[in-house]
């Protein structure tokens, strides 16, 4: 038997392996309720931890949903990079107007069924701020409006729902961020 030396150089790569394989698995998720896949209730809890516990998946998952056609490896390297490359790529597709598709309204619903599954805990409050958004993505801010403050009592110091709910009262569009 041999045994591998841990190095910094290898514990980052398996780091970075992990990263990419939740992300990967979380994009599965997402592409399958795209196209009209039932998820299980176990996958969606799974999926509802993950985009509570790391900003860059929920911020991925929006991205997917609003930009549906944006390549695997882009919305991936999104869910699990912070660098140069990361921002660039989110810089681009958030300049961009949504895409009013199934896939988006799919996602959202994907959402608000991770919020089901993990209803009254705080888990939850990560796919209510991502339906809450893509409701308003969607235009339909009475729904992003309630979705909003769901998650705001249940995790106040999540920011995005307090983001959303102050675009709403300024009557900022997700069209109008077309530049």
């Amino acid at each position: 038997m041999t045994t591998a030396t841990l190095t910094p150089e290898n514990a980052t790569k398996a780091i970075n392996d992990i990263r990419r394989d939740i992300t990967g698995r979380l994009l599965s998720i997402i592409r399958r309720a795209q196209q009209g896949e039932t998820i299980a209730t176990d996958e969606l809890a799974w999926a509802a931890d993950l985009i509570t516990a790391s900003h860059a998946n929920r911020d991925m998952t929006i991205l997917a949903a609003m930009h549906p056609d944006t390549s695997d490896h882009d919305l991936t390297h999104i869910g699990t990079h912070t660098d140069e490359q990361s921002r660039t790529i989110v810089a681009r597709l958030m300049t961009q107007a949504p895409e009013h598709t199934d896939a988006l309204t799919r996602t959202r619903r994907l959402a608000e069924s991770m919020a089901e599954a993990t209803k009254n805990t705080k888990t939850s409050a990560g796919p209510l701020a991502t339906a809450a958004y893509l409701a308003w993505a969607d235009d339909d801010t009475t729904n992003a409006v309630r979705r909003a403050l769901e998650a705001l009592i249940i995790d106040q110091t999540e920011t995005l729902p307090a983001i959303i709910l102050a675009m709403i009262d300024q009557h900022i569009t997700a069209d109008q961020l077309e530049r």
